[in-house]
């Protein structure tokens, strides 16, 4: 399996990665995740595609 590269954003908490392939408009489509804590244990949940809205 392929490791992908995390990247931050200017909001705090959320990231995203490039996918290698799939394209949105000209750009490379980004998958985006928000990380945080709760109960002392990082937590980590998905948002989705930036082509799927």
């Amino acid at each position: 399996m392929a490791k992908f590269k995390w990247n931050s954003t200017s909001i705090r908490g959320i990231r995203y990665r490039e996918h290698p392939t799939r394209k949105h408009g000209v750009k490379k489509d980004r998958y985006f995740a928000i990380c945080y804590q709760k109960d002392g244990k990082r937590r980590e949940a998905a948002l989705g595609w930036a082509s799927e809205g």
